[in-house]
């Protein structure tokens, strides 16, 4: 009888232990599945999205994204690096959940995209002129130029944010507005040759992207960039049916904002504080 009760009791501990174990595995199983989050991005448009000279991924808006991962375990961030009609139509029809590339916020946007409340960041953006040149401090300057002939504006990408800024003057300025010829075929080495050539006065482009281009291109010595002519919030693209991530990320954007490191982060890549406004 003595026997029959120790082995029953021997039984009953040994069933609680195999319990216990499957219910750790289960907690286990539930604590770390984590889902894989897609980022597209454009690999040429330093210091925001580019690529190293190892392979690797970096930029601003790299950097920011990571910063958020950080903050949610339940997320793996992937960057894949896709050109920005792939990067567009890829976060539209969900084969990425994410795109950055330093975007501003459009209504165009907001019918096709997601885009958080917040910003990740925001961009300068001035004209790019010959050296020598008249330095270009306003867009009034530039739709008077443009009017008189003294400037000559190149074509404006239509692909790109920076057409909208214009757009913009020209709606709240019609009797002054800014005439440019838009194209889809808008290639920033080919404008900047032929503002040195005198083909075009000027190129309006992106300030930080223009600065590490000329700096990093003898081919484009002779350029400068003028004065800022406007600071643009940045946000990224989010599919659609992703509201959670989308509340995620504005949510870690407030948190990264409030506690310094999108400062940080912005020295690091732009080497000053473009949240210190």
């Amino acid at each position: 009888m003595k026997k029959v009760l120790l082995l029953a009791l021997a039984l009953i501990i040994m069933a609680g232990f195999v319990a216990g174990c499957g219910t750790k595995a289960a907690t286990s199983d539930t604590a770390t599945t984590v889902r894989t989050i897609k980022i597209a991005l454009p690999n040429n448009f330093k210091p925001i999205t580019y690529s190293k000279e190892d392979g690797t991924l970096d930029g601003y808006d790299v950097a920011v994204m990571k910063a958020i991962n950080e903050l949610y375990p339940q997320y793996k961030f992937e960057f894949e690096v896709a050109n920005k009609d792939v990067m567009n139509s890829g976060v539209q029809l969900g084969t990425y959940q994410i795109g950055i590339n330093g975007m501003f916020k459009s209504e165009s946007r907001l019918k096709t995209y997601l885009m958080p409340e917040n910003n990740i960041g925001f961009l300068r953006v001035a004209f790019i002129i010959k050296e020598g040149t008249k330095p270009i401090s306003s867009l009034d300057q530039v739709a008077q130029g443009v009017a008189d002939g003294s400037i000559v504006l190149s074509p404006l990408n239509t692909a790109g944010g920076l057409i909208q800024i214009l757009d913009e003057y020209n709606k709240a300025n019609p009797q002054n507005k800014i005439q440019y010829t838009p194209t889809s075929e808008w290639a920033r080495g080919t404008l900047y040759k032929e503002v040195l050539a005198g083909t075009y006065t000027a190129v309006f482009d992106l300030v930080d992207v223009a600065n590490n281009t000329i700096a990093s291109n003898k081919d484009y010595a002779g350029l400068k960039v003028s004065d800022t002519i406007a600071l643009k919030q940045t946000y990224c693209i989010i599919n659609k049916d992703e509201t959670q991530l989308r509340t995620d990320i504005d949510a870690g954007l407030e948190k990264l904002k409030a506690n310094g490191t999108l400062s940080k982060i912005s020295v690091q890549y732009f080497g000053t504080d473009i949240w210190a406004k």
